[in-house]
């Protein structure tokens, strides 16, 4: 695989550095799978992350990222027989019981979920919690690490590691690293080496049909293979953090066109309100004409009075 740090790349699906705010997003640098922010906004971001810039996460507010993917996206990690999902955190866990740091769930139905979070049911225990739940396989309902790591004092890193037993059992094994060492946690194995009734991924809470288990605390540099990453990639990772990744050009298009109203008098204003690739040009007809600089980061809005039934194309 060469060097240790340019193999960080290879078979990276996803990679959030969260240092950013890009009108409702926080940008994916490897695949352009943005998180969507949810009762976040730019002032949400620290200066003080373990690399840069960082999110801090208000449980009060119930504030965390998401993102509900496509058919096709090698998205979620839990599809794929082998995976890793890496990130720091900087997080109390007292009086934060079974609250998530991570977690992949269904929209669709509500059974299905894994996560990382705080300990079930113990708020005065600093270890990280592995939870696994699938229809028709053996579950996980609560396992935690012997080590103690989300004291909110430093930043951490926390790393899951899924390998496929290429033994024709169809398991593998799973794993969890706190900062780059392997920990005493045994996970039982899978009893199939993937799940695919999964859709969404989420950061700071549990995220289904509704949001919960939201968790206060920091976190950064979250990252996502479909494969396992080796030891020394681990250390790597932890030390150095991802390599420059080569510049994502966004695709063009438009995410969502909406109005404020179906239905208004003549005129009466409504706003209609864009989301679409972050530096592309906008441009409403009839009658509106060019928005790009209303928008920011492919974000945007414009109020219009309507003096006839019109209908409006972005």
């Amino acid at each position: 695989m060469g060097q240790t740090g340019e193999s960080l790349k290879e078979d990276l699906v996803a990679y959030w550095p969260l240092n950013e705010v890009q009108g409702t997003r926080t940008p994916d640098l490897q695949n352009g799978f943005d998180f969507e922010l949810r009762n976040m906004d730019a002032n949400d971001l620290i200066e003080d992350g373990q690399r840069g810039r960082a999110m801090r996460f208000t449980a009060s507010r119930k504030t965390h990222l998401v993102r509900t993917h496509a058919d096709g996206d090698d998205l979620p990690a839990a599809q794929h027989q082998s995976y890793t999902v890496s990130l720091w955190v900087r997080a109390d866990s007292s009086g934060q019981d079974d609250l998530r740091i991570f977690s992949e769930g269904s929209n669709m139905d509500q059974f299905p979920l894994w996560t990382l979070g705080t300990r079930d049911g113990v708020s005065d225990d600093n270890s990280v919690d592995f939870f696994y739940r699938r229809s028709g396989e053996t579950g996980v309902p609560h396992v935690t690490t012997t080590a103690q790591p989300l004291d909110g004092a430093d930043w951490r890193h926390i790393v899951y590691v899924q390998t496929f037993k290429d033994d024709g059992s169809d398991s593998a094994t799973r794993q969890l690293y706190v900062d780059g060492v392997l920990d005493d946690l045994v996970i039982p194995d899978t009893d199939e080496g993937h799940s695919i009734d999964l859709n969404i991924t989420s950061i700071a809470a549990v995220v289904r049909s509704s949001d919960v288990a939201h968790l206060t605390g920091d976190i950064d540099e979250v990252a996502i293979w479909k494969r396992a990453l080796l030891d020394t990639e681990i250390t790597e990772l932890m030390n150095n953090g991802i390599p420059p990744l080569d510049v994502l050009e966004d695709p063009h298009e438009i995410n969502s066109f909406t109005a404020e109203f179906n239905k208004v008098n003549v005129g009466d204003q409504i706003e209609l309100s864009w989301d679409g690739t972050k530096d592309g040009s906008f441009s409403i007809s009839p009658g509106v004409g060019d928005v790009t600089g209303d928008t920011e980061f492919g974000v945007g809005s414009r109020i219009v009075t309507i003096n006839e039934t019109t209908e409006f194309t972005l």
